[in-house]
């Protein structure tokens, strides 16, 4: 586990398994994500009580998919979420906008923010200590086998993650980013959403712009293109 601060830890991600949160609070306590498995969860929960946390009581859930969901039936944990992700995944608790939650002496935020990857994500922002839990929220979307970004959901999205004063971001598979790389990157991801809107292929964006393209930026365009041609697609349809 990795101790952000006396309040908030968080267990680090591993192969397919999640990042997953821990919000110690004085009446009750928060786990963001239930885990990829019910070995998941377990340890997850081992590691709470030998800290000491006996009064963990919510789970949060980002998202619908299965590496997020799967603890749920091994915890005795009240399940929240967005209604999208109620719906999906039977939680106990569904909003519609964003819900607060009291834990004593912290208190958390959870917005539900969609995005490409699902359109159930939402966002857990601890207040007073100013980390927050992403899910995979930030990352791309599946189209069948193929994998996309939206400018559209980019710029909504980055909306709200930076409306919140936050200093670290963790993400469900990547190291936490500083606010400073987490600005650094939605500003770039809009950058070449825009660009990619504005050139009819990557070969042509390629050839007419004027700075030399990371691998990095590559990765985001083609994600962009696949966008573009899947909003095509559904106008076809």
């Amino acid at each position: 586990m990795k101790k952000h601060s006396r309040k908030v830890q968080y267990m680090e991600f591993s192969g397919s398994r999640p990042t997953l949160g821990l919000v110690i609070g004085e009446k009750s306590s928060l786990m963001v994500d239930a885990g990829s498995s019910s070995e998941h969860a377990e340890e997850f929960v081992e590691y709470a009580n030998s800290i000491g946390v006996k009064n963990l009581k919510y789970v949060a859930i980002t998202h619908h998919h299965w590496d997020h969901i799967s603890g749920i039936p091994h915890l005795d944990l009240v399940s929240i979420g967005s209604r999208e992700a109620q719906d999906k995944s039977g939680l106990d608790i569904g909003f519609e906008e964003k819900l607060k939650l009291d834990l004593g002496g912290v208190s958390c935020v959870i917005e539900h923010i969609g995005g490409d990857h699902s359109e159930d994500s939402s966002l857990v922002y601890v207040e007073n200590e100013k980390i927050m839990f992403l899910g995979d929220s930030t990352y791309r979307g599946f189209w069948g086998e193929k994998r996309y970004h939206t400018l559209e959901n980019v710029s909504r999205i980055s909306e709200r993650i930076l409306s919140y004063d936050c200093d670290i971001y963790v993400t469900a598979h990547k190291e936490p980013y500083s606010r400073l790389e987490m600005e650094s990157m939605l500003r770039r991801m809009m950058e070449l959403g825009r660009a990619a809107e504005s050139y009819s292929s990557l070969e042509e964006l390629k050839l007419g712009v004027q700075t030399e393209l990371t691998a990095e930026d590559i990765f985001y365009l083609e994600a962009f293109y696949e966008g573009i041609s899947k909003k095509g697609g559904e106008r076809a349809g």
